[in-house]
């Protein structure tokens, strides 16, 4: 938390040109929902709103400087990752924050791909790495495709199910076809379901960085996480109408 009170946010992930996705829109999120966002990029893109033409991942020691720099002055209520080259750095930075800020809560949106079309990953990270971090993690946020792709290509629904023994899990509906969108927290022993009508048209470029950074933002604040996960399904669905070009009006994203 800053010395006024704001609560803290710390945001790792690439850094879109266009501002539609990665940390520029997660920064963009938390700035409308009253959280002060600092930023650790951990690739460059080369992007607009609907054309990628590629990235380049950040060397390790910058992405860990960068974080060191802020820990030294800073301790963040959340952290938040979006695209990141390996989940054993992952797990390290999880760590790095957690020997200064032990109660800092981890919301992880497994980006596989930008939605233009690029994937991040040739491969998916291991069994192993990713029991590891999910260990640490607070609560990850899939979209459908994400969700089947990390359960070996199980249905959305049952890899979540199954995927919440180990880490809570917001599954994305928006990637869906149903007229209606519905976003699902999956615990251990509950299951919350948040629906709303799907909206016609394209969507909007970033708009699963903006869900995942609404939790983030809700959650530094205090609320618990059903609730958290509740106001960033009615913020999507209210950034979703907020212009009408494929890059969002957070002015306009009224809940």
């Amino acid at each position: 938390m800053l010395k006024d009170g704001r609560p803290l946010l710390f945001l790792f992930g690439g850094l879109d040109p266009s501002g539609g996705a990665g940390i520029v829109a997660d920064a963009h999120t938390a700035l409308a929902l009253g959280v002060y966002p600092m930023t650790i990029c951990t690739a460059l893109t080369y992007q607009t709103e609907d054309h990628f033409e590629g990235m380049r991942w950040i060397p390790e020691p910058e992405i860990y400087a960068q974080l060191s720099c802020l820990l030294n002055q800073y301790a963040p209520e959340v952290i938040k990752f979006g695209i990141i080259e390996r989940f054993s750095l992952l797990r390290a930075l999880i760590e790095m924050v957690n020997s200064v800020a032990p109660a800092t809560k981890v919301v992880v949106d497994p980006v596989l791909h930008a939605s233009a079309g690029f994937s991040f990953h040739a491969q998916l990270p291991s069994g192993n790495d990713l029991t590891e971090v999910l260990s640490i993690v607070s609560v990850i946020t899939p979209n459908l495709v994400e969700m089947q792709r990390l359960s070996g290509d199980l249905s959305p629904e049952i890899g979540a199910s199954a995927l919440a023994s180990r880490v809570p899990v917001f599954l994305k509906g928006g990637h869906g076809s149903e007229s209606l969108v519905q976003d699902t927290l999956f615990e251990k022993d509950k299951v919350y379901r948040f629906e709303h009508p799907r909206l016609p048209g394209k969507g909007k470029h970033g708009s699963g960085c903006v869900v995942a950074s609404a939790l983030a933002a809700r959650l530094a604040c205090g609320d618990a996480l059903h609730e958290a996960c509740a106001f960033a399904s009615a913020y999507g669905t209210a950034f979703l109408k907020s212009s009408s070009t494929l890059l969002g009006d957070h002015s306009r994203t009224l809940v």
